[in-house]
């Protein structure tokens, strides 16, 4: 069964998190709105998307 990843209309305040590892690990479909997000303070992103079988979000504002 698929099924959307839907965030809260207003967001959600990443700034504080420290860690993204495997987020959206194995998710059939990754491609929320994350183009926002505060990632500054994010020390690991590894495999955040890995496994995903269709991703494509806007990550060009990400301060990584």
């Amino acid at each position: 069964m698929d099924a959307d990843i839907i965030f809260p209309s207003r967001g959600i305040n990443t700034s504080r998190v420290e860690s993204m590892y495997a987020m959206f690990l194995g998710a059939s479909k990754a491609n929320p709105d994350v183009s926002n997000w505060d990632t500054r303070n994010v020390r690991n992103m590894k495999r955040v998307f890995f496994g995903t079988q269709l991703a494509n979000p806007d990550v060009s504002k990400w301060d990584v």
